[in-house]
């Protein structure tokens, strides 16, 4: 039974160090990921208020050949 005992600490020490180094991996990965949106965000931010202006010109136009 000792020998089990023994198997099982050293595979839960072995599991330990490889589940920090994912969790160190998944953690780099997801501020890559938000440092992106946050850049494409940016980006996009410019495009979605000339759509936006886009919009309330043509709704204007509309409602005015409507009148």
């Amino acid at each position: 039974m000792h020998s089990h005992s023994d198997g099982i600490e050293k595979s839960l020490t072995e599991t330990k160090g490889l589940l920090s180094r994912l969790h160190d991996e998944i953690t780099k990965t997801l501020d890559k990921i938000a440092t992106r949106e946050k850049y494409l965000n940016g980006q996009l931010e410019h495009h979605l208020n000339e759509f936006r202006s886009m919009q309330v010109s043509w709704f204007i136009s509309e409602v005015w050949d409507y009148l």
